[in-house]
């Protein structure tokens, strides 16, 4: 009988425990109406984001009902991306329990009203309409556009810029809650969908926000354009793999967790 030594047994045990600690994993609510999947190929969807959390190691599961305290327990971050439909009380209250217990969450907007339950139960406020930015666009019409001004945060490592492609306006409403990216000093809420700043309110907006909330935190941002296909190159590919490590960073392990 061939026997491995214990030295090499050894190793090859601790090898096997240190990559199974490092894979985390990532669950994606598809639940609520979304019409962009991770699991779907095609210019709009986010299969390429899902390969960058796979690519780093990490699982990605999907869920299609209500969020509950138990889908949520063995998972390590969350995303929530381009809803088009309401949360309830229930799985907001869920969403804030995962995170206090040390869960990350990530949350990307696409029908901004329609989020404001869940963004209100978050500490943040949203838009009833979407921003332009002519300072910074992208592209001739300012609706897509560069956020320049990027408070320091692991997301934006390494990135002095951003681009959305349609986003609407946030702000921090708890005490915890930090606004982190922002428009130029020029951009607009497009309250009268007339494309142009008269009469509306001009200024510079977030576009993303952070709510720290007990051991966890969430981070909000007002457009889930970001991380499409199309769009998951350059400087917002980079973003999506800040998002990938931090998303799998933050919840401790459940006997550290309890000590607390």
């Amino acid at each position: 009988m061939l026997r491995m030594p214990v030295r090499f047994f050894s190793l090859w045990i601790a090898l096997l425990l240190s990559t199974s600690a490092a894979a985390a994993t990532v669950l994606v609510d598809e639940g609520h109406g979304q019409r962009f999947s991770v699991n779907r190929q095609g210019e709009l969807q986010l299969s390429g984001l899902a390969a960058l959390i796979e690519g780093a190691g990490h699982r990605v599961q999907t869920h299609y009902r209500q969020l509950n305290d138990a889908d949520l327990a063995g998972v390590d971050g969350l995303i929530i991306s381009g809803a088009f439909s309401s949360y309830t009380q229930q799985e907001i209250k869920a969403i804030r329990q995962f995170a206090h217990g040390g869960g990350r969450v990530a949350i990307l907007i696409h029908v901004g009203p329609l989020n404001g339950p869940l963004l209100a139960g978050l500490g943040v406020m949203v838009s009833n309409s979407v921003l332009f930015d002519m300072e910074n666009s992208v592209g001739q019409n300012g609706l897509d556009f560069s956020a320049r001004k990027l408070d320091p945060h692991p997301l934006f490592e390494g990135l002095d810029s951003f681009n959305l492609y349609g986003a609407w306006a946030l702000n921090a409403s708890a005490v915890t809650a930090t606004n982190i990216a922002f428009t130029g000093e020029q951009a607009w809420i497009d309250l009268e969908g007339r494309r142009l700043p008269e009469n509306n309110p001009v200024g510079s907006w977030a576009v993303a926000v952070s709510v720290g909330m007990g051991l966890g935190e969430v981070v909000v941002f007002g457009d889930d354009a970001i991380f499409q296909n199309r769009f998951l190159k350059e400087n917002n590919r980079r973003l999506a793999s800040n998002l990938v490590t931090w998303l799998v960073g933050g919840k401790l392990p459940p006997a550290q967790t309890a000590a607390l």
